[in-house]
């Protein structure tokens, strides 16, 4: 599925571990582009301006972070075939909520109980439209669409792709669980070194 796989990293370690396992690293990330609050689409652009000035630039750009160990092949193809087939700027995996969030609650500074959405505190939960979220599995991206937006990205300190015309790729609650249990160990565990 995958002509390249290229890590992008600030680690020397992580680097050569990467190239062990058969990935290209064939640039270390600049510090500014490294820390806890570097989105990623700033890195992507790195990334993708390295290919175009050294390499030949992709048409996609599937970014899987190092915490998606439960990514599978299967909605990696439908996420790139939903974007080619939509003409679509990016595609990404969402999973729905366990529960309605129009049945979500704040508890004020008193610690008394709000809902969210009051309007929907007589509505049977059968009736609430379903709600999805970012799995955090991929993201794909056309290279060219994503390059054209890079000033809008830049300007905006975007941290997502949403602005973008992007199409969902549904994958299983369990899952995102999964995925969701494994981010959680690996936090305890104390892997989110530099990444």
């Amino acid at each position: 599925m995958f002509d390249k796989i290229i890590v992008s990293t600030d680690s020397q370690e992580i680097a050569n571990i990467a190239k062990e396992y058969g990935a290209e690293v064939p640039f270390i990330r600049p510090k500014k582009l490294s820390d806890d609050f570097t989105p990623t689409a700033p890195v992507l652009l790195h990334a993708l301006k390295w290919m175009a000035e050294n390499d030949t630039p992709p048409n996609y750009v599937c970014c899987i972070y190092t915490t998606a160990p439960f990514v599978q092949p299967d909605y990696l193809k439908k996420g790139l075939e939903l974007m080619i087939r939509k003409r679509a700027s990016s595609a990404f995996s969402v999973t729905t909520f366990p529960f309605s969030i129009f049945r979500a609650l704040n508890i004020s500074e008193a610690g008394c109980l709000k809902m969210f959405w009051s309007e929907h505190e007589l509505a049977r939960s059968n009736d609430l439209p379903e709600a999805y979220h970012d799995a955090g599995q991929f993201y794909w991206l056309d290279s060219k669409k994503f390059l054209k937006t890079k000033k809008y990205i830049q300007a905006m300190h975007c941290r997502s792709f949403y602005h973008a015309i992007l199409y969902k790729t549904l994958i299983p609650r369990r899952i995102g669980k999964q995925q969701k249990q494994c981010m959680k160990l690996r936090s305890k565990e104390g892997y989110y070194e530099s990444e």
